[in-house]
């Protein structure tokens, strides 16, 4: 359904989808795999701030959720 009445939106977001999925791989060889697939859902952050923007969620409710997942991202690299 998106695509047919957001087409480019639709898009991009696939690209940016796949462009993450390559820097995820790329993080695997680098860093060990229990510190690089929980640091890659860092990306939830990003959709719930782009929801606000782009579509103009509320997201007052879910910025505890976030702060929760910087806190622990952050404790797998100390």
């Amino acid at each position: 359904m998106m695509f047919k009445y957001r087409l480019k939106l639709g898009a991009a977001a696939g690209a940016v989808d796949c462009y993450s999925y390559l820097l995820l791989m790329f993080a695997i060889t680098r860093i060990e795999v229990s510190v690089a697939e929980p640091a890659s859902m860092l990306g939830m952050i990003v959709t719930v701030i782009l929801a606000h923007f782009i579509f103009g969620e509320k997201i007052r409710k879910r910025l505890l959720g976030v702060v929760i997942m910087i806190a622990g991202a952050w404790l797998l690299f100390v």
